[in-house]
């Protein structure tokens, strides 16, 4: 039985490890657009605009395009998923239906092109955490209209949530744009991107490089004439005070053995006490009921320790550390154990030191 306790005991942390969820939180992914073989994208705007606590994007993207054919047809086709409120197209001013991408449909002069590049899988590298997922086909969204040929104007609007990575003490948030469409357009022209930051008013990262023109931290412009990357990131990263790294520093596990050692010295000092009284009895109460309770307050000085650091996180703490903190109440009986041999051990080093004394 006490094989099988023990086993059941070391594979807790195991079970547990192996449900906690992804640290990765997946935001709104948006995604440059696939074209068909009739249309050229010239040139692309993107500017994003950030909110004052940087849990809204809002996105405003225009594609110059040169068309080769009139007619009806399917000029792009978007990849977008949990945006906020509506994803709006206007072409040349005009607004114009969105419609989902259901698997199957017939893409005039556009699903072979789609099909023949299109990859199903992605993978976000976060720090040193890669996250691979699957775009849905049902993310997609297209619109047909007839066009002219030659050059026009389609304008994209929505807003976007961030990512948000709590592998960490601290939440990380990145804002996400995949360019990696844009490898398969007929040509590449120019792309210029504004990043307007004045309302958040603490330092962010971008993965674009030096800005051409303006400040990071309240309007910045980057242009270029190919592709930067396969994803634009605009990252937060919160700074913890002082306080809060030395807490981390200690770790729970310090933290509470600190606060431990007030009720180790008291209660060694009652086994003292209560032994100089009762210097011939074979066993001692206190030191039993001790040892079944400060076992029990130092596992609730390590939940306590877990609160004490997220409060001085503040509201950037992932809260992610304390998954695990049903282990300790699983570890008690090793800690009531433990505990109770090093009581054990100093009430007999006692009952020496009275015996020494009183011969």
């Amino acid at each position: 039985m006490f094989k099988k306790t023990s086993f059941l005991i070391l594979f807790i942390p195991l079970w547990l490890s192996a449900n906690m969820a992804s640290p990765l939180q997946l935001g709104t992914l948006v995604t440059s657009p696939f074209t068909s073989k009739y249309v050229a994208i010239t040139h692309e705007n993107i500017a994003i605009k950030i909110n004052r606590d940087f849990s809204i994007a809002t996105y405003t993207i225009e594609y110059h395009i040169y068309s080769e054919k009139k007619g009806l047809q399917i000029p792009l086709l978007f990849y977008a998923s949990e945006y906020l409120d509506d994803f709006t197209v206007t072409i040349d001013g005009v607004p114009v239906t969105i419609k989902p991408y259901n698997i199957g449909d017939a893409l005039t002069n556009f699903d072979t092109i789609f099909n023949a590049h299109f990859n199903e899988n992605l993978s976000v590298k976060t720090g040193d955490y890669t996250e691979q997922f699957s775009l849905n086909k049902k993310d997609f969204l297209y619109f047909e209209t007839t066009i002219s040929e030659g050059n026009h104007v389609i304008k994209v609007t929505y807003k976007a949530t961030p990512w948000s990575y709590d592998e960490t003490w601290l939440t990380n948030y990145t804002f996400r744009y995949a360019l990696a469409p844009a490898k398969y357009w007929k040509s590449f022209g120019s792309l210029q991107i504004v990043l307007d930051a004045t309302e958040f008013k603490n330092p962010i990262k971008t993965n674009l490089g030096n800005v051409t023109n303006g400040d990071l931290n309240t309007i910045s412009k980057w242009t270029f004439d190919e592709l930067p990357s396969d994803f634009i990131e605009i990252s937060f990263n919160p700074k913890m005070s002082t306080w809060a790294q030395f807490l981390i520093s200690m770790d729970t596990f310090g933290i509470s053995l600190f606060i431990s050692l007030f009720f180790v010295l008291v209660h060694f000092y009652a086994i003292s006490k209560y032994r100089k009284i009762n210097f011939k009895k074979t066993f001692s109460p206190v030191v039993l009921i001790g040892s079944f309770i400060i076992p029990f307050l130092f596992v609730v000085g390590m939940v306590f320790a877990y609160a004490l650091i997220d409060n001085a996180l503040g509201k950037y703490a992932s809260g992610r550390r304390s998954y695990g903190l049903i282990y300790n109440f699983f570890m008690l009986p090793i800690y009531w154990i433990c505990y109770l041999l090093i009581a054990l051990m100093f009430d007999f080093f006692i009952k020496l030191r009275i015996r020494k004394s009183r011969s």
